[in-house]
């Protein structure tokens, strides 16, 4: 096993990932979102920073205190106060930033968490390296590979808590490689802790932290090392829990509680495991045919993977037929986004876990049978932990949370980082075979393959930023239009158009209003005296004036003001 150090060209790597990454930030449109999740969170943010509270605010509720008309995504009430379904937690580690920084300091801690992960990837790169030699290239190559050929970019843009519950995921995984090589308590301990701390970003994370235990329960040896472990994880659930206790009433949080399990039955709970599966991994494209072609490949990887061993010879053929690969899945998700009427729509049909990023069919490169046994475990933790964690989530997740317009598969998006080392530890294996045995004509060949392949991914991440710029600068601008307006209430039939409009939810009474309930959300604003309302609507179901989101072709609105008739004398 080479041992994990300090190492000043991983470091500057990260330093330069950490420019790249701040200057992309500052680029992005600062009053802008992304989708409805992280409008939401945003509100939590302004509502702890401008009232010190954790419920949320809705102006809305003089006018309609029965909330008939109050925009969909909140869990409700508590203590007659209402409160977003998700944790405050992230939140409420973000508004230090947002104090210090204003909207721009809403990134810090995304950007934060994916330069934790770049430094967990870096020491899981060591740890699966072939050689000591080696090492260094490797942890270069792996924290090149997850900064600009996953979705940790996107993500790092984006005010969301995926890049910190994935830092702290690779520290679990290391925690648990350690802790397997050599048991003790110490280490029992730490791996409880470690293990527990990606709960505390994302509930999908349970599930990570069993997955984890399990692989690593077949170490313990002693029931003094059961108990340290357990220890380490309560003392890193359970201010987590009170937290939540404290704050909205549940231990859980809200996410969970709010999940209609009693309402699934169970035909109609496995009669979904099949779309759950293809949305995992085969949606790489809107024509399920093109969508089978390219995914069967990574299938086929994976099992074979799991059989078939190899030795250093086969490697350059191996990456060669990967690399092909991973180019032909990159064209497939390129053609359809090219093609698509509106981006944004079609990432629901495009966002299985390697259609953002083909590079990672590299990851499951036949295993080197010739490796050193502490090297070959590394390795297997991350492909056992990694593989067993999207079969149990694909197997147990409702339906409703394995979709949505996301860039990659956010749902799973702490295995990026695990299979991006992998796949960097192949490059580099394959890398010197081609330098040492390879023909020069196949070693162009297979160099230029892998190339391409690396270049695909790295546009595919590229074309993600420019989508989620064009989106920002459209949400900020319909927050400014609607903000110059002097209408205090604002109605729109999207349901998303509500929330989108966080930078003036305190400010305004905002409702959702679907067509069909247009004359009683009127009637309900002649009864509290209300004399005009602004509609955004959609602009191919109402007129007013056009705010169109260009080539994204996804929510254009229609803002229009509309005078309440007084009610008859």
């Amino acid at each position: 096993m080479t041992e994990t150090k300090r190492d000043p060209m991983v470091a500057a790597a990260i330093a330069f990932v950490a420019a790249v990454y701040l200057a992309c930030a500052m680029w992005m449109p600062s009053d802008g979102t992304w989708i409805y999740d992280n409008a939401v969170k945003i509100l939590q943010v302004r509502a702890i920073h401008e009232t010190g509270r954790f419920s949320l605010d809705w102006p809305g509720r003089s006018i309609d205190p029965q909330l008939e008309f109050f925009p969909p995504g909140f869990y409700g009430l508590k203590d007659d106060a209402l409160y977003s379904a998700y944790s405050p937690l992230f939140p409420l580690l973000a508004t230090p930033c947002v104090a210090l920084f204003g909207p721009g300091g809403l990134l810090a801690l995304p950007i934060f968490g994916a330069l934790l992960t770049l430094i967990g990837v870096a020491r899981l790169a060591r740890k699966v390296s072939t050689s000591q030699e080696v090492a260094g290239a490797t942890a270069l190559v792996a924290v090149a590979t997850v900064a600009f050929a996953t979705p940790l970019w996107f993500y790092a843009l984006v005010f969301w808590e995926h890049t910190l519950a994935a830092g702290v995921s690779c520290f679990a995984v290391i925690a648990c490689i350690e802790f397997t090589e050599r048991p003790d308590s110490k280490r029992a301990l730490l791996l409880g802790a470690l293990v527990a701390l990606p709960v505390w970003f994302r509930p999908e994370n349970y599930l990570f932290a069993f997955v984890v235990l399990a692989y690593a329960g077949h170490r313990v040896r002693s029931l003094r090392q059961a108990h340290w472990l357990v220890l380490g994880g309560l003392a890193a659930m359970l201010p987590l829990w009170g937290f939540h206790a404290f704050s909205v009433g549940n231990p859980l949080g809200l996410h969970i509680a709010a999940q209609t399990w009693e309402e699934i039955s169970l035909a109609a709970f496995l009669s979904t495991r099949g779309i759950v599966l293809q949305r995992m991994l085969f949606n790489w494209h809107g024509v399920m045919a093109l969508s089978l072609a390219a995914g069967a490949p990574y299938l086929l990887a994976i099992g074979l993977r799991l059989v078939k061993r190899t030795g250093f010879e086969e490697m350059g053929t191996w990456a060669a037929v990967a690399a092909a690969i991973a180019v032909a899945a990159a064209s497939v998700v390129g053609w359809g986004y090219a093609y698509a009427d509106s981006p944004i729509s079609w990432l629901i049909v495009a966002n299985g876990l390697f259609a953002a990023s083909p590079l990672l069919i590299f990851a499951f490169l036949p295993g080197n049978a010739s490796l050193p046994a502490p090297i070959t475990h590394a390795r297997t933790a991350l492909l056992t932990v990694s593989l067993a964690f999207a079969a149990l989530y694909t197997a147990f997740i409702p339906e409703m949370n394995s979709r949505g317009a996301h860039w990659g598969n956010r749902f799973l998006f702490c295995l990026y980082p695990l299979l991006g080392v992998l796949a960097a530890a192949a490059i580099v294996e394959a890398r010197s075979f081609l330098a040492e045995r390879a023909s020069s004509a196949f070693k162009a060949f297979a160099t230029s393959l892998i190339a391409l392949a690396a270049i695909a991914s790295i546009a595919l991440q590229v074309y993600s930023l420019v989508l989620l710029e064009s989106r920002k600068g459209f949400v900020a601008e319909l927050n400014r239009e609607v903000s110059q307006r002097s209408n205090f209430v604002v109605a729109s039939d999207r349901w998303v158009i509500p929330v989108d409009l966080a930078n003036v939810w305190f400010e305004k009474a905002t409702f959702w209003v679907p067509p069909r309930r247009r004359e009683a959300f009127m009637n309900r604003l002649r009864e509290a005296g209300v004399e005009s309302v602004l509609f955004v609507d959609n602009p191919q179901r109402a007129k007013g004036d056009l705010l169109d989101d260009g080539w994204l072709h996804f929510s254009p609105v229609a803002l229009r003001e509309e005078r309440v008739a007084p009610p008859p004398e």
